[in-house]
C-alpha cells in the first residue's frame, strides 16, 4: 500500500503523463536524498536534471509534449515553452504528430539548449496569441498560420487553412483582420483588380483563403487605413499634446527659475567680494547719478543702452561678475532699451535692490547706506528681488517685484502705475543676505507689524532683518 507522500506524487504525476520535477517532489515530501534513493532502486526514471518520470508509462504524442514543456521550466518551475508551429497544427488535430521535430516558442532570453529533435523559436508571444487546447499552452489558429505563412508549401499551407475553416477553429473574419491571404499574390491582386471569378474547391477560395465573397473581400484584407482612423488618430494625438504641453511649459518655467536664482546667487557672491574689499560695506543701490550696484559689480561699463541720468555708467573696480547674462532673467521677454519707448524696454537690468538696506543716493528716506554689521538675521533681510520697473534698478515695495515665475503674467508696470490693481499670480525670486533664495507669492513675505497688507503700504524690505 501506498503512503501519502507516494500517493499525492502520483497523483500529481497522472496528471503530467508521468512526468513530475525535482520540486514538486519535494512539495509531496520526497528530499533530494530520498529522490536520489528513488532513482536507485529504479522506482523513478531519471530524464533530464530534476525531471523525472514513473516507469512502464506509455509514451504518445501528449506524453512527449509533456516533457518537453516540463523541460523548459524557470527557476520558479514554471514552463516558459508553447507549442507552436506545425506542432500546434498536430494538437489541433491537423498536422502530423509524428513530425520528426517538436517546435516550441520561447522567450528571448531562455538559455537552455535544445536536444536533438526540438525546434526552438525565440520571441515574444503575446496572450491573445496563446491559449490553452487540451491542457497545453499553444498558439491560437490564427497565429498559427501566421507563423507558417512563407515557411510551408503553398499547396499544405492552403489546406491547413481550409480545414481550420471547416472545424470551426478559425473564422472568415480572422483572415481579413489578420491581413492572412495565401502567398500567390499575383493571382490575388490580378482577381481583385479584375474581379474575376476565382474557382473554388470545397465551397472556399483557392485564392483569397476564405469563403469565396469575390473581389471586395480581397480589397478589404489588403486595405489600409480609412479616413475615418486616420483622423481618430490625429483627434487622440491631438487631446495627449493638449494635456502634455502645460507640464512641458511648467517644466520649461522651473527650468528658468532655476537659472534665474543662480543668477541671484552669483550676485550675492559678488556682493560678499565687494564688502571684504570695501570695509565690510554692503554694495550701494545707487551710489551717484552714475554708480549703480550693478555697474559696481560688473565689468561692463555700459550694461544696457541707456545710462542713469544720461551720464555714463563708469565702474570703479571689479568685484567678479564677469557675465552681463548673471542680470538677465530667462523667463523676462522683455529685453533693454529705453522704458519710453514703443515697446519699452528695460533701462538696466532685470534685478532690483533693497532700497532701504543698500541706499539710494539723493532720495530720502532711503539715502543711507549700511554696512553688513547691521544685519541681525541674514536669512530674513532681502537684498535682491526680481524687477518690475523698467526705468530703475532699486525696490522699496512689494509692486516694484516682478511675479514672473511659476505662472505669473509678465508686469507691464512702469514708474507711477498702481500694482494695487494688479493681482500678483505668480512668484518672484528673492536673494537673501545668507545667499539663499526664495521664490515667493505676494502673500507669502513677512511684513512689519505696523504695515498694513496693500501692496502701496507695505514693503518687507525695510527694517527687517536688519537694524538702520
Amino acid at each position: 500500500m501506498l503512503n501519502k507522500q507516494t500517493s499525492r506524487l502520483h497523483r500529481k504525476a497522472s496528471t503530467q503523463f508521468g512526468y513530475f520535477t525535482a520540486k514538486q517532489a519535494i512539495s509531496c515530501g520526497f528530499s533530494a536524498s530520498n529522490q536520489t534513493y528513488h532513482f536507485n532502486c529504479g522506482h523513478w526514471e531519471r530524464i533530464d536534471k530534476g525531471l523525472y518520470r514513473l516507469p512502464d508509462q506509455e509514451t504518445s504524442f501528449e506524453s512527449e509534449l509533456t516533457r518537453w514543456l516540463l523541460w523548459s521550466r524557470n527557476n520558479r518551475d514554471l514552463p516558459q515553452a508553447r507549442v507552436s508551429h506545425e506542432t500546434a497544427l498536430a494538437l489541433y488535430g491537423i498536422g502530423d504528430s509524428m513530425a520528426s521535430e517538436v517546435h516550441l516558442s520561447v522567450p528571448p532570453r531562455f538559455q537552455k539548449k535544445p536536444p536533438p529533435g526540438v525546434a526552438l523559436h525565440k520571441r515574444e508571444l503575446r496572450r491573445v496569441a496563446v491559449r490553452r487546447w487540451q491542457g497545453f499552452p499553444v498558439t491560437t489558429p490564427v497565429q498559427t498560420l501566421s507563423d507558417l505563412l512563407g515557411k510551408a508549401e503553398t499547396g499544405r499551407w492552403k489546406g491547413w487553412a481550409v480545414s481550420m475553416l471547416s472545424r470551426g477553429l478559425v473564422e472568415e473574419a480572422d483572415f481579413a483582420v489578420h491581413n492572412l491571404l495565401f502567398p500567390e499574390e499575383a493571382e490575388a491582386r490580378h482577381a481583385a483588380s479584375t474581379g474575376a471569378e476565382i474557382k473554388t474547391r470545397g465551397g472556399y477560395g483557392m485564392t483569397s483563403g476564405i469563403r469565396q465573397v469575390g473581389r471586395w473581400e480581397l480589397r478589404r484584407a489588403q486595405a489600409g487605413f480609412t479616413l475615418v482612423e486616420l483622423l481618430v488618430v490625429v483627434a487622440i494625438i491631438s487631446i495627449l499634446a493638449s494635456l502634455l504641453m502645460p507640464t512641458l511649459r511648467a517644466a520649461v518655467e522651473t527650468s528658468r527659475q532655476m537659472v534665474c536664482a543662480n543668477n541671484l546667487r552669483q550676485i550675492n557672491l559678488a556682493m560678499v567680494n565687494y564688502g571684504d574689499s570695501w570695509n565690510n560695506w554692503i554694495t550701494p543701490g545707487l551710489q551717484s547719478a552714475s554708480y549703480c550696484w550693478f555697474n559696481l559689480l560688473s565689468e561692463s561699463k555700459n550694461f544696457s543702452s541707456y545710462t542713469y541720468a544720461g551720464g555714463p555708467a563708469l565702474p570703479n573696480t571689479n568685484f567678479g561678475l564677469l557675465y552681463p547674462q548673471s542680470f538677465k532673467c530667462p523667463s523676462e521677454s522683455i529685453g533693454f532699451g529705453y522704458y519710453g519707448a514703443t515697446p519699452p524696454g528695460f533701462t538696466y537690468t532685470h534685478y532690483a535692490a533693497n532700497s532701504w538696506l543698500m541706499g539710494t543716493y539723493g532720495a530720502a528716506p532711503y539715502d543711507i547706506y549700511h554696512r553688513w554689521s547691521c544685519i541681525t538675521a541674514a536669512s530674513k533681510t532681502i537684498f535682491i528681488t526680481d524687477n518690475a520697473v523698467y526705468n530703475n534698478s532699486t525696490c522699496s515695495y512689494l509692486k516694484y517685484m516682478s511675479y514672473r515665475h511659476a505662472g505669473g503674467v509678465e508686469n507691464t508696470y512702469i514708474t507711477g502705475g498702481d500694482a494695487s490693481a494688479r493681482t500678483p499670480t505668480g512668484k518672484t525670486n528673492v536673494m537673501y543676505a545668507d545667499g539663499h533664495v526664495e521664490a515667493k507669492r505676494y502673500l507669502e513675505f513677512e511684513r512689519r507689524t505696523t504695515e498694513a497688507a496693500d501692496t502701496n503700504t507695505s514693503y518687507p524690505t525695510r527694517d527687517v532683518g536688519y537694524k538702520r
